[in-house]
C-alpha cells in the first residue's frame, strides 16, 4: 500500500524515529552515497487496528528515501537562501537545522535604524521588528523656508528635516534675504532716491479742457511711488497713468500708487481735467510727486 498525501506530514514528523527503528529492526543497508541507504525488502506498517483499510500507513525504504531526499533538498534551498545575505555564510553542504535556525535569527544582527532614519511610508526590518519610516521625502520638490541669519561672512540656512537628492531645491523668500544686516547695509550704500515734481495747469477760462506732463524713468528702480491729486475752481480733476495704463483719477483728495521693480524708460504722465458742464470760469492745478529709488 502506498502512502497518502494525507499521511505525509506524518511521515515527516516520525521520520528520524522510523529511520532509527528500520535501522535496528534489520532493515538499513550499507551507504549508498547520498545519505543512508535502505533494503526494500523490509517495511513498518503503521496500523490502525483494522485490516487492510485505507488508514493504514506503510513505509518501505523507498518511502524513507523519500523523506531524507526532501529533506535534504529543503536544507539546502534554505541554505542557499541564506547565502544571499551579506551577513550570513553557510559552508556546510548539508548543514544542521539549528545552524540554519542560527543563520535566520542573525539576518538582521546589527540593524539599528529608527523611524526617522527611513523613508515615510518604507518599511525595514530591525532586530525582529517591522519598522515603518517616518521620515519626510523631499527629493525632486522644492521647499521653502525663512531660516536664514548672518555668520560671520557665512549665511546658514535651516532646512526642514527629510531627505534631500540632487533634484531638491531649498527656496528662500526674497525679502527675507534683503533683510540680512550685511546685504541690507549693502543694497542702501548703493541706493539713491530721487523726487520728481511734476505739475498740469489748465488756466483759468470756460468749457471742458485738459492739460498732462510727462516723465520718463531713467534708470532701473527697485521702488516707486507717486502721490498725485488736484484743485482748482469748478469740476476739476486728473488721472495718472504708468506707460499709457491709468492708475485711477484723482481730485481735491490726493492719492498714492506703488510699483516695484521698474524698467528704465517707463513714462509716467499726469492729465488734468476740467469737466464744466454749467460753463462756469474755472482753473485747473494737477501734481504728482514722484519718488523712486534706483542703483548708483
Amino acid at each position: 500500500m502506498k502512502i497518502k498525501i494525507s499521511n505525509a506530514i506524518t511521515a515527516a514528523l516520525c521520520a528520524a524515529v522510523l529511520s532509527a527503528a528500520s535501522y535496528s529492526l534489520g532493515y538499513a543497508d550499507a551507504d549508498t552515497g547520498g545519505g543512508t541507504g535502505y533494503s526494500s525488502q523490509g517495511k513498518i506498517v503503521f496500523d490502525n487496528g483494522t485490516e487492510d483499510t485505507a488508514d493504514d500507513v506503510i513505509f518501505d525504504a523507498s518511502d524513507f528515501r523519500l523523506i531524507d531526499d526532501m529533506v535534504t533538498e529543503g536544507k539546502t534551498n534554505i541554505k542557499n537562501e541564506l547565502n544571499q545575505y551579506g551577513n550570513i555564510q553557510i559552508d556546510d553542504d548539508i548543514p544542521e537545522f539549528g545552524t540554519l535556525a542560527a543563520s535566520v535569527s542573525a539576518i538582521s544582527d546589527g540593524t539599528d535604524a529608527a523611524a526617522g532614519n527611513i523613508l515615510s511610508g518604507k518599511k525595514a526590518l530591525v532586530g525582529k521588528n517591522i519598522v515603518t519610516g517616518s521620515m519626510a521625502d523631499h527629493s525632486g520638490t522644492s521647499t521653502s523656508t525663512s531660516q536664514i541669519k548672518e555668520n560671520g561672512t557665512t549665511a546658514e540656512i535651516t532646512i526642514p528635516g527629510g531627505y534631500y537628492d540632487e533634484n531638491s531645491k531649498i527656496t528662500i523668500p526674497i525679502d527675507v534675504i534683503k533683510d540680512l544686516p550685511a546685504i541690507n547695509s549693502n543694497l542702501i550704500a548703493n541706493k539713491r532716491i530721487a523726487v520728481k515734481a511734476l505739475t498740469a495747469t489748465i488756466p483759468t477760462g470756460f468749457g471742458t479742457a485738459t492739460a498732462q506732463a510727462t516723465f520718463t524713468i531713467p534708470k532701473t528702480c527697485p521702488l516707486l511711488e507717486i502721490e498725485y491729486g488736484a484743485t482748482g475752481g469748478y469740476y476739476y480733476s486728473c488721472e495718472l497713468f504708468i506707460d499709457d495704463v491709468s492708475q485711477g483719477a484723482g481730485g481735491y483728495q490726493s492719492r498714492t500708487v506703488s510699483k516695484t521693480n521698474v524698467p528704465a524708460g517707463t513714462v509716467i504722465k499726469l492729465v488734468a481735467k476740467r469737466d464744466n458742464p454749467d460753463n462756469l470760469e474755472s482753473n485747473v492745478s494737477a501734481y504728482a510727486s514722484i519718488a523712486y529709488i534706483h542703483n548708483v
